[in-house]
This record gives C-alpha cells, structure tokens and sequence, in this order.
C-alpha cells in the first residue's frame, strides 16, 4: 500500500482514455477497421469488444428539458403525431442532420448525424437511412428534403426517389420549424410561427432566418421578417461576427467606423459593401446577434458556431434583468421588423455587460409586438417558436412569459431539437399533410388558396 501511494505522488505519463472517437465534426468511429483508418495518429492504440457496434448513436444533450442533441435513450423513440398518413421518409438539412421516418401517426427520428460538410458525414447519413428502415421495417411512400437542391440531404433525398419512383418533395427550412413543433403538440389548425436560427433558403431564393409565419399545415405565409443585413463574404460572416458588424454599420450610415473599429482588414470590406459585391442580404436572426455580440466588442471571430451569441447571452445573466429600449426598434406596416436603432445605441459605446442584457430585453419586446400584430390582424393566438436562436434560454424564457401575460398559447420544441435537429420531423409532417390536402382538393366543393405558399410537389429532378 505504501509503494502505490508512493507511485500515486511521482508524476505519470498522460493517458486519456475515450468511450467514444472521431475526428472533429465527424460522425463517431464504430468499427475496428474504421477506427485504424480514421484514427490513425490520434490514437495510440484501442480497446476492442468482440460485440460488434450496429448503428451510430452519440450522447443525448438537453437543456432545461430541451433538446440540443436527440439520440442516446431516446431515439428511435415514436412521436405521436395528430393523425396517421402516408409512410415519409424525410432527410433533414445541412447542419446537425437528422433523419425522420413515419408509419400511421408516429415519427420516428434517427439519432444525431451532424452537419454534412464532410464525406464521413454524407456516408453515415446514407447508413441512417437505411438502418432507420430496417430496423422499422418501413418502406416510405414519400420523400421530403429541405428547398436547398444543393444539400447533401437533399442530393440523396432525389436520387432515392428517382431510384424508387417515388415522389420528392421539398419543403422549405422554416416552414419545417414551425412544423415539428405544431406535429408533436398534435396541431393541425392554422397557428403562428417564429422561426429565428442562422439561416435557412427563402421561398424566394433569398436567405431567411428572422421569420414570422402563419402555417396552415402543408401551407404557409410569410408575414413578415427582420430587416435585411447584408453578408459581406456570403456564408464566412457566419464565422467571422465582425463582418456583419461592420455591414450594420455601413447600414446606418457610418462606414467610417468600420475601420477604425475592425483594423486595416476591414478595408476590403467596406469596398465589398459599397460597391454590393458578394454581399448577400439576410434576415437571419443569427447574424443579428453576431453584430450585436462584435460592436460590444465580446467575439470578433468564433471557434464554432453560435459562440458569440451564447457569450452575448452569458454576458446577459451575468448584468441581470435590464430595461427594453423602447426606441430600439421599428415595427414597419409591411411586416418587417427593424432593430437597426438597437444596433446603433449598441455601438455608440455601451457597457458590454449592459449592452447584452439591454439587447435581449429590447429583442423580447419587439419580437412580442411583432407577434401581438399578427395576432390582431390573423385572429390567431396560438404560436410555436423555433429555430436554433431558441437555444438560447434567456430570450426563451423571457419572450414566453411575456406573450402568455397577453394571452398567448406558447408552443414550444420538447420531444425534438428546436434547432436543425428537428427539421427533418417539421418536413415529414408537412408532406404527410400535404398529401392528405391533394386528396381534399379532389373533392368538387373545395378550392385551393392562392394567397399562400405550398410545398412543391414531385422534386426529383433536382439535378
């Protein structure tokens, strides 16, 4: 017993042991052939089992009985849904993919996949698939993907409709949040829909992600949006926070500050923003948050995504409760919601722990009077909020408790991620409706309505 004690107070080589591996952003190791070739000088050596791993399934993650991650202990868990439907096999999005499966009036979800920006990733997706089947012993009748052609997601989602000669329908990516939220509360009565995430394909091409919608099943209607920032370098504004800070900037009329506060590589920017080149607009929530968290001066640069937002809002509770600027923004008669005057008393030299909580207090009351405008002009009282930003706790809660004291029905993602891990639930039961309201309109005494946005049908031609 002494010389262990002994043993235990010399220093010892490091050793770290993992229950699980992969490289970065990839989709966990699972075979031992796998793990020589894709750990290969990151691991020294592995513990083998004479049990092979079937399936893929990392670790649950949830937060305040919310979803960020769905997979371990819950998953292939059924979701009920409101009423039984065609079998639909939908493949999600782009970032933290999920597949989802029905069969009568349940929904099956894959466990996480991850973001398909790599080919391991695109590989697991196509295993998912086929694993979600087999072990259902489903074959789907439909097959819904995100509006984006160009995913991965959705690339497999054609070619596996076109092999099978089933039809392919696309579904666009807010739409699909405001979806899963109203399947798994058994809604299938128009309601009122937030989605606010990073960004998501527009129905009209353009990048959403800051979106008011009234859905009425395989329908919807855009009410209204945030007002557009543009995105000076495309989709690298959303690693880099400082890019759209100086976009609000050049919006509100003060491209001068733009180098003063960025440096000398904010040159190219401003030039970029002048002259429109390759500078997107975008109603995404994300990127306004990005802005706010740069011009206080709390994250030019991000390691991984939603960094700034999520030390904007630990910032937030650190000051505690603060006044809404009640001047900090507009509610404009087209529907648009304009926080550009937040944006500016921002960056006209706050206190960084003030400037967060007063930008999440300012954000909870214009989102609130935003929605009491729909609501008096819809009649609808009921909402679901959803999208990644809905992470974030303190607006949650506070945006909640707000519209329930003005009478609201709040729905919110409890069953699936509200991020983009529930997508691939919100496409199937769009399509699932969809399919029963092409049976409807064969009926002589109903007509279709014109005024609103239905989902594509037969989308296998996407290449």
């Amino acid at each position: 017993r002494q010389r262990q004690m002994c043993i235990r107070d010399r220093p010892q080589p490091l050793l770290l042991v993992m229950t699980s591996a992969n490289p970065g952003g990839e989709p966990l190791v699972i075979d031992d052939g796998e793990a020589a070739r894709r750990l290969a000088g990151i691991a020294d050596g592995f513990v083998s089992h004479d049990r092979a791993i079937l399936a893929r399934c990392d670790d649950s993650v949830l937060m305040e009985g919310a979803f960020v991650r769905r997979a371990r202990g819950y998953t292939p868990q059924a979701i009920r849904l409101p009423h039984a439907g065609p079998s639909v096999l939908a493949l999600g999005g782009f970032l933290k993919n999920t597949v989802c499966l029905t069969r009568d009036d349940r929904a099956y979800l894959s466990p996480h996949i991850g973001s398909l920006d790599n080919a391991e990733t695109c590989r697991a997706l196509e295993e998912a698939v086929e694993h979600l089947q087999d072990i259902l012993r489903i074959a789907p009748e439909r097959i819904a993907c995100d509006l984006h052609h160009d995913f991965p997601s959705s690339r497999l989602a054609a070619r596996y409709a076109a092999e099978r000669d089933l039809p392919c329908i696309a579904v666009q990516h807010h739409h699909a949040h405001i979806a899963a939220v109203a399947a798994e509360h058994g809604l299938c009565e128009p309601i009122l829909g937030l989605a606010l995430d990073g960004v998501g394909l527009g129905a009209d091409g353009g990048i959403w992600g800051g979106e008011l919608l009234e859905v009425d099943g395989a329908r919807f209607e855009r009410l209204g949006h945030l007002r557009p920032l543009p995105l000076p370098g495309g989709a690298r504004a959303a690693r880099e926070p400082w890019r759209s800070a100086a976009a609000a900037l050049h919006e509100l009329g003060g491209s001068d500050e733009i180098s003063r506060r960025f440096g000398a590589k904010a040159g190219l920017i401003r030039q970029m923003l002048d002259q429109r080149i390759n500078t997107p607009f975008t109603s995404s929530a994300g990127r306004l948050f990005d802005a706010a968290a740069a011009l206080l001066g709390v994250r030019e640069v991000s390691d991984y995504e939603g960094q700034a937002a999520m030390e904007l809002e630990a910032l937030a509770h650190r000051h505690g409760p603060a006044n809404p600027l009640a001047e900090g923004f507009v509610v404009h008669d087209s529907g648009v919601l304009d926080l550009f005057p937040l944006l500016a008393w921002l960056a006209n030299g706050v206190v960084t722990e003030l400037g967060a909580a007063c930008f999440h207090a300012t954000l909870v009351l214009a989102l609130s009077e935003w929605l009491n405008g729909a609501g008096r002009t819809s009649g609808i009282r009921k909402v679901a909020l959803s999208g990644g930003c809905f992470l974030n706790r303190l607006l949650a809660t506070q945006l909640r408790a707000r519209l329930e004291q003005s009478g609201w029905q709040v729905l919110t993602a409890r069953q699936a991620p509200p991020n983009d891990g529930g997508i691939s639930l919100g496409q199937a039961w769009v399509v699932m409706q969809f399919v029963s309201s092409e049976a409807s309109l064969q009926r002589p005494d109903l007509t279709p309505s014109h005024s609103r946005q239905q989902a594509p049908h037969n989308r296998q031609a996407f290449t």
